[in-house]
C-alpha cells in the first residue's frame, strides 16, 4: 500500500503478501494498518472519479 502525503510525496505504508487480491488478505493488510495507528483511507475518491471519467467501467466483484 502506498500513501500520498499532502505535499505529493509518496510513502510505502504497507506491504503484505496475499491472496489473489481476496477481501481477507487486504482486510489483514488494513487490520495491521489500523493496529500501527492509521485512521482513515482515503480510496473513495478515487471510484468516484474512475466512474465520472469511464462511466461504462465495471468494479470487480470477487
Amino acid at each position: 500500500m502506498i500513501g500520498v502525503r499532502a505535499d505529493g510525496t509518496k510513502e510505502l505504508v504497507a506491504m503484505a503478501d496475499g491472496y489473489r487480491e481476496s477481501s481477507e488478505s487486504w482486510a489483514s493488510l488494513l487490520r495491521d494498518c489500523a493496529r500501527r495507528g492509521m485512521r482513515a483511507v482515503g480510496a473513495l475518491g478515487f471510484w468516484k472519479a474512475l466512474r465520472e471519467v469511464f462511466p461504462d467501467t465495471r468494479e470487480q466483484r470477487c
